[in-house]
């Protein structure tokens, strides 16, 4: 599996991109097994607030969830066409073998369909 995390357009940090290699787990879990991530004090792992220290505690405090006024994860899933928002939430998606996931941060009043900015990789599994 590819995990792909996008800082967005307003951080300088450059995107990420990872393998990892006979994962078995929730999409939430993937994020742990490469760095960290933070769900909301409302939802502690139904809402990814924070991945990677950002954004930083200074400029959302994770309590609820955030909205669009504000800036706010967008999960994505690789598909034959590219990147699709994801309409299931980290905790609850499992991850298969060949796939890519994607997480932008998503700036101020950005649209939901805005994915990262690296194509996905899908590979296959099968032997």
């Amino acid at each position: 599996t590819t995990l792909v995390i996008d800082y967005g357009k307003e951080s300088s940090i450059p995107i990420e991109e990872k393998c990892v290699e006979n994962f078995s787990g929730s999409s939430w879990n993937l994020l742990r097994a490469v760095g960290t991530v933070t769900g909301t004090q409302k939802y502690p792992v139904g809402f990814v607030c924070r991945i990677n220290n950002f954004p930083t505690e200074q400029q959302d405090k994770c309590i609820d969830t955030p909205g669009l006024t504000s800036g706010s994860w967008a999960f994505f899933i690789a598909s034959k066409s590219g990147w699709e928002y994801s309409p299931f939430g980290a905790a609850t998606h499992k991850v298969k073998c060949g796939t890519s996931e994607g997480w932008r941060f998503l700036a101020k009043e950005e649209s939901l369909n805005t994915p990262p900015q690296v194509k996905p990789t899908v590979v296959n599994c099968e032997k």
